[in-house]
């Protein structure tokens, strides 16, 4: 019977599974696999360790490893799929490995986050993960590098100079949709989202590459910078494209009020295929939050293990579904 007046220790399982303190350690930090440690081995520590109740010292292990296999992670928010789907893609990652998450949110606060940081670095984090509040929609609002004092920094859903970033090819998602329309005959479409003077913002990227590709195949496109100003107009046009899904659901309730949801293609970009919102079958370009949450991740642990990585650009998911059909088609039997 283990004596259960004092605390097991890591030499206390390596003497009684009859390992080497190492291996022992290599198993709780979910190394097997990588140094092969057989599967009787493995199955006669956690034996031992289930037997003892064992839990590892954190405070000792980091000192010995000089880790803290703490992540800080500072994301926009917590309050819809998007974010747990994010949140839970990268979590899964790094729980994987053996490591904790220390979490806040920015509600888009450069304030907040840069406070969410400094928290964190002082808690002593091995490194962070964040969706960094941007300015303008172009820049991010502080240097991450700068507050995280030495320690890794991955960014998600965002470029950021000179940090690995993992964010959603916008511009390839877009031409996407524009090929479908101009493939179904549609030459007069709008699109419906923010556009700056400047062209240069993660906005602009999206209607840069969606107009360019329409004009490259002869069809016409406007631009409008919300729903309410493109409703008034709407009869103008055979399709649509929106920035958000907040204006593709606000204009999807505007043609069933008034019956003319037969005479518009619509496109969304954003939301995820839990929302309850898309049961009306309504086209959209997913991002791929549990995957960028994950890469993201996967990221943060090859530069603890000393690894080149670079920024990864993983594609968006566009689904054409019933709310697109072809001009020549007759009025309500939409073409998928």
């Amino acid at each position: 019977m283990p004596d259960r007046q004092k605390k097991p220790t890591i030499r206390t399982i390596a003497r009684k599974a009859g390992v080497s303190p190492t291996t022992v350690s290599f198993y709780l930090n979910g190394h097997a696999e990588e140094y092969r440690l057989a599967a009787e081995t493995c199955d006669r520590i956690q034996r031992v360790v289930d037997e003892y109740k064992y839990t590892p010292n954190l405070h000792a292990r980091a000192m010995l490893e000089k880790r803290t296999y703490l992540v800080g992670v500072v994301i926009g928010a917590m309050a819809d799929s998007f974010w747990a789907d994010l949140y839970e893609g990268l979590e899964e990652t790094l729980e994987a490995a053996g490591y904790h998450i220390l979490v806040g949110t920015s509600r888009d606060d450069p304030a907040r986050e840069r406070k969410h940081f400094e928290f964190m670095r002082a808690k002593g984090v091995d490194g962070f993960i964040y969706t960094p509040v941007m300015l303008d929609y172009a820049r991010p609002a502080f240097d991450p590098q700068k507050t995280a004092a030495g320690a890794p920094v991955v960014a998600m859903l965002h470029p950021v100079p000179d940090v690995p970033s993992v964010y959603t090819d916008h511009p390839a998602a877009c031409r996407e949709v524009a090929q479908n329309l101009l493939s179904r005959g549609h030459k007069r479409i709008a699109y419906i989202g923010p556009f700056s003077s400047s062209g240069l913002t993660r906005s602009d990227e999206r209607y840069l590459a969606f107009r360019e590709t329409l004009l490259a195949g002869g069809a016409a496109v406007s631009q409008f910078p919300t729903a309410a100003d493109f409703l008034a107009k709407a009869g103008d046009f055979t399709a649509a494209f929106c920035y958000s899904s907040g204006d593709a659901n606000r204009i999807d309730e505007f043609l069933r009020q008034r019956g003319g949801k037969d005479k518009l293609s619509l496109v969304s970009y954003g939301g995820t295929r839990a929302n309850p919102l898309y049961d009306c079958g309504m086209a959209r370009v997913i991002e791929p939050q549990r995957e960028i949450g994950a890469l993201a991740g996967r990221l943060l642990l090859d530069i603890f293990d000393g690894k080149d990585v670079a920024t990864v650009m993983p594609p968006a998911i566009f689904e054409p579904r019933q709310s697109i059909f072809n001009v020549d088609s007759p009025k309500g039997k939409k073409q998928t």
